[in-house]
């Protein structure tokens, strides 16, 4: 299976989470100057960085002070939102070469693609193959 690819992959799926809300675009400000910014949100388990300075152009000789560090919130009222679910697919039993373990994909569907499946149903998912970091999965080392 290639990465970044489009890919047919066929499989059940065991696992199917809530239908949640994903930001598509968030809409920040400045507490200090209520500079205002759109900042977009890519698709997927990628997630959003909000910047750590104020990115509003100063003037030559502005009387007022610098922004502090991580000025910006979110406005709720004013950010995008898409419906999102992870649905969990094994590899069918069938294509499980004799005495491993079946492995597993997340899938991260929005859109009209959320709730379309329920676990136990035998299905063909097209999507993108991607890699990301699991925040939990880090390996670390004591000695």
């Amino acid at each position: 299976m290639k990465i970044s690819r489009l890919a047919p992959v066929p499989g059940i799926v065991i696992g199917a989470s809530v239908m949640s809300s994903k930001a598509s675009e968030l809409v920040i400000q400045c507490r200090n100057c209520q500079n205002t910014q759109h900042v977009p949100v890519f698709g997927g388990f990628s997630g959003v960085t909000l910047p750590r300075q104020c990115e509003r152009k100063r003037l030559p000789n502005d009387p007022t002070e610098k922004c502090p560090l991580d000025p910006y919130f979110v406005i709720h009222e004013k950010s995008r939102f898409v419906d999102q679910q992870v649905i969990k697919l094994q590899e069918a039993p069938d294509k499980v070469p004799v005495g491993e373990l079946p492995r597993h994909v997340l899938i991260s569907a929005d859109r009209y693609l959320t709730n379309r499946v329920v676990p136990g149903s035998r299905c063909t998912i097209t999507g993108i193959f991607s890699i990301y970091q699991n925040k939990g999965s880090k390996n670390s080392s004591t000695g």
